[in-house]
């Protein structure tokens, strides 16, 4: 049984491509048929499935683990392989997502939820949206201890290839699987591999630029991510190459310190973006709901589907987290056991009692649900630790396989279908350092400093966002002294691109009261999310009432359901819960 437009292998056996099939090939090399995403492929960025026939044709020893292991980016290369009657469907090493629906008799793999989910309507089936990941993302922003926005879809693991034969699919680990857990023979050698590939994937994008007619665009923040991209990039004489991008008004830290580097660095900022938006919601229903229908459920945050696309390149940052401790602040001594009982304190302590707590009087979930989320954590903690992991980064290592591969790679998977986003921080020798190291040494974020210092002292001196040098870090290390920006007052050099066309603002909101500004302050909290409060939750009682009550039963305490409802809510995530609620459960309720 195969569905048109896949590549039907053998009866029962379909593999859907995401986009146009590749170019005609002839002979018995490797034929490209689709590429979804963008990213590093044997050190050469590539953006189209014909770049990726290009690289195979001059490639002729390739193999898919040789291929699949050089990917850095998120992105998933099919490649066919006609002297094996094989397909090779080969994400990134670090996982975004391809996921695998399988009966007795049909297998679909796609890196696409939305393709899977249309090739089992084809087929008659009836894919369910699942509630459990709906509110898992409302509870922790992000999915993946539900493995899918949909009933009965897994998902590859990190680190995994997918064959396709006649006979079935076969799912094979990465030969790097192995090395990214084996130490380096010193803490020098793993910073020099560490900076050579960041250094080596700003240097594949800027050799892209296809004679200068391709738009680079590099973020710019008060943050530590993007600077590493900019030290890279400074390193190698190739800030030219990039115009720099800062979001958001100039009183936010983000673009007043993005302004100072420019100035500071000799850098050309711009407003231009890439995409311009078609269309803006006109009610915070559609406001809510329009990424989560984007991202087929797996994102509150982020584009929707209304923008126009194009060949800009955008450097991002975000994978730096993988450099650094992040789970593993929170382990104490008590639960480096490795038991049920100390996963629960964990998630508790990690996403709070009102997300993982089983005490009715402070949950919000039902008992079985939290010991059904308890219960993956516990087995994804178990299988870090099956791979020889200390209890710290077996902690860490689920914020690279859980976290980050269901917020930040999904997020720059659907910005790919708008421009080509990159972040040069993806590496494998990242991960594989820091991990390495002593938790309080990760904690500290020791590697990144170290390559900022070793790119130009200046950078780790300047002013962030908020204070990344700590006493912990100067300790190990040395004192950083802080540096001033050299020019405070003068004016950053912009191009002349516009910014992006943008309908006008179809959606009316009330403005924000001196109480609410206030409030806002207090808690630390969005204003938007402060002031726009009261009409979600009256939004969210509809949705609610829209949803079949012996649905919401199995899922939530409704005495604290009812409380987030009505209650004062004293803390941000409180607020921030009812607002993801509020999206999640609106995609929801419309399958």
């Amino acid at each position: 049984m195969s569905v048109p437009g896949t590549t039907s292998l053998a009866p029962g056996v379909s593999v859907l491509p995401i986009g146009p099939p590749g170019p005609h090939h002839h002979g018995n090399g490797p034929v490209a048929l689709d590429l979804h995403g963008c990213g590093i492929v044997a050190g050469r960025f590539v953006t189209t499935t014909a770049d990726l026939q290009d690289l195979l044709d001059a490639w002729p020893t390739w193999s898919p683990d040789a291929l699949g292991s050089s990917l850095r980016g998120v992105l998933t290369a099919y490649v066919w392989s006609p002297q094996e009657e094989t397909l090779h469907v080969l994400p990134d090493p670090w996982g975004g997502l391809v996921h695998r629906y399988r009966s007795a008799d049909i297998e679909i793999l796609s890196s696409d939820v939305g393709a899977v989910v249309s090739a089992m309507r084809l087929l008659g089936l009836q894919p369910r949206r699942s509630l459990e990941f709906a509110t898992e993302v409302a509870a922790m922003g992000s999915g993946g201890l539900t493995p899918s926005s949909y009933e009965d879809i897994e998902v590859l693991g990190v680190l995994q290839r997918a064959h396709v034969r006649p006979d079935g699919v076969s799912i094979i680990d990465y030969s790097v699987a192995s090395q990214v857990l084996t130490p380096f023979a010193s803490y020098e050698e793993g910073l020099a591999t560490v900076r050579a590939e960041i250094e080596s994937n700003v240097a594949a994008v800027a050799a892209s630029r296809v004679g200068g007619s391709r738009t680079v665009l590099a973020h710019l923040t008060g943050g530590i991510d993007t600077r590493m991209v900019l030290g890279a990039t400074l390193a190698q004489g190739l800030t030219d190459q990039f115009a720099y991008l800062s979001l958001g008004p100039r009183s936010m830290p983000d673009r007043a310190i993005a302004e100072r580097l420019a100035v500071e660095f000799g850098l050309t900022m711009t407003e231009f973006q890439g995409s311009d938006v078609l269309q803006v919601p006109s009610t915070l229903a559609e406001q809510a709901r329009w990424p989560m229908e984007f991202s087929r459920g797996l994102l509150t945050a982020g584009p929707h589907g209304h923008r126009t696309p194009s060949d800009t390149v955008v450097l991002s940052g975000g994978f730096g987290g993988y450099m650094k401790g992040n789970y593993s602040k929170i382990l104490e001594p008590e639960d480096a056991s490795l038991s049920r009982e100390s996963s629960a304190r964990l998630t508790e302590r990690l996403w709070g009692p009102k997300a993982f707590s089983a005490d009715p009087q402070r949950g919000l979930y039902t008992v079985d649900v939290v010991d059904r989320r308890r219960g993956r954590f516990h087995a994804l903690r178990s299988a870090a630790h099956d791979r020889g992991l200390g209890p710290a980064e077996a902690l860490d290592w689920l914020f690279i396989s859980v976290r980050n591969r269901y917020f930040l790679t999904e997020a720059t998977r659907t910005w790919n279908a708008y421009v080509h986003r990159f972040d040069p921080l993806y590496t494998l020798s990242g991960a594989r350092l820091a991990l390495s190291l002593p938790r309080d040494t990760r904690a500290t974020g020791t590697i990144l400093l170290d390559l900022l210092r070793g790119w130009d002292e200046r950078l780790p001196a300047l002013p962030f966002d908020y204070p990344r040098v700590t006493p912990a870090y100067e300790a190990l290390r040395s004192p950083i002294a802080p540096r001033a920006w050299s020019q405070p007052d003068a004016s950053p050099r912009y191009d002349r691109r516009p910014g992006p066309a943008t309908p006008a603002p179809a959606l009316t909101v009330d403005p924000a009261t001196p109480d609410v500004v206030a409030r806002a302050r207090e808690l630390q909290a969005p204003l938007w999310q402060v002031r726009d409060l009261p009409h979600v939750r009256e939004d969210l009682r509809q949705v609610l009432a829209d949803v079949d009550s012996s649905q919401l039963g199995e899922v939530f305490n409704q005495r604290q359901l009812d409380g987030m409802l009505r209650w004062e809510l004293k803390h941000r995530g409180l607020i921030r819960q009812v607002h993801h609620l509020y999206a999640a459960l609106l995609w929801y309720a419309q399958d």
